[in-house]
């Protein structure tokens, strides 16, 4: 209720170094009824105005009011601050980074999970010269979960042209379905929710058909 309301403004902001507002009616008492004075309102809008300016101006460039207060040349505390405000602003240094990659200064590569297209990048990477490869993976040991993998042709093809023996273990493991009929089903019925054909453009292009590894 207005009657709980002070009746006067503070004489001193509650902000350090702001300027002082001066002390006015905000409120005034006519008939036994407390009224808002006019002048009050515009003096208390005035002060509060001036005080977010200083306190912003004061976040912005805490040196701009350093010395002002009662003391104008400041206190040493203010004069030590105002000269750490100003040694804040440093030159940035360059960092040197070698311009060619070299025996030295190897490119260093991070595959990011030992799948099989990590481990396939991560094995071209490493039969060229002056790279570091290294591989993250959050599994400690190799867990079999799902079902088995299943290496698509061009997958296959891949392998075959990036190392010719390693695609021999891989052949050897498989189990070909490329050449078979493909598509959904949902394991009761018999009939194919889709079908599509693997074969006809793995044979087209002389590629390994798409097969499974266990």
């Amino acid at each position: 209720p207005p009657q709980q309301l002070l009746a006067t403004m503070p004489t001193s902001s509650t902000l350090q170094g702001a300027p002082a507002v001066a002390p006015t009616m905000a409120w005034r008492r006519s008939n036994g009824t407390l009224r808002r004075s006019a002048g009050g309102s515009r003096f208390v809008r005035a002060g509060v105005a001036a005080g977010c300016l200083v306190l912003l101006l004061r976040l912005v460039a805490p040196g701009v009011f350093v010395g002002m207060g009662r003391n104008s040349k400041g206190s040493p505390e203010r004069r030590r601050a105002a000269t750490a405000a100003t040694a804040t602003a440093e030159v940035p240094t360059e960092v040197a980074a070698a311009d060619t990659i070299s025996e030295g200064e190897p490119l260093h590569v991070l595959v990011a999970g030992a799948g099989v297209g990590g481990l396939a990048l991560a094995n071209a990477l490493d039969r060229l010269p002056n790279i570091k490869v290294t591989v993250l993976e959050k599994t400690s040991e190799f867990k079999r979960f799902g079902g088995p993998i299943q290496l698509a042709s061009n997958a296959m093809q891949n392998l075959k042209e990036l190392d010719a023996e390693m695609y021999g273990q891989i052949a050897s493991k498989a189990t070909w379905t490329g050449n078979l009929t493909n598509g959904i089903k949902d394991g009761i019925r018999s009939e194919w929710y889709a079908m599509f054909d693997l074969k006809s453009p793995a044979a087209d292009r002389s590629m390994p058909f798409t097969c499974v590894v266990e």
